[in-house]
């Protein structure tokens, strides 16, 4: 077995092992606090908004196929594996709506496919 040390480290056999807050693995958070995991979702969200962004910008033709990947590798995997505050993702879905709407250029009630796209409707 192993002891754990003052210093906040575990010490197994010859290793100590640093006692951490929270732990990362593939981008998903794993930890107690729900503080934790509300900032890895709202930064994760932020990088998405940001890929929109720039895909908008230099990739008129090929943005909502970026912003979908985006959310398909990053987000879909996120919410199915972590728990964060549902309003966060009701606010990033607001958020990303307008953004395609913009991007396309259409009423709200015009394209419910392209709306589909979200994250909440998916």
């Amino acid at each position: 077995m192993g002891n754990i040390l003052e210093g906040r480290s575990l010490q197994i056999g010859q290793d100590q092992i640093a006692i951490v807050e929270h732990m990362e693995l593939l981008g998903i958070p794993f930890a107690l606090q729900q503080r934790i995991r509300d900032q890895s979702f709202l930064e994760t969200a932020n990088e998405t908004l940001k890929a929109a962004d720039g895909a908008s910008i230099l990739y008129q033709q090929y943005s909502l196929l970026i912003i979908r990947t985006c959310i398909a590798s990053k987000l879909t995997r996120f919410i199915e594996t972590t728990k964060f505050s549902p309003i966060l993702l009701s606010q990033f879905d607001q958020l990303l709506k307008q953004k395609i709407l913009t991007l396309v250029r259409a009423d709200q009630d015009t394209l419910k496919e392209i709306i589909s796209l979200l994250i909440k409707l998916s």
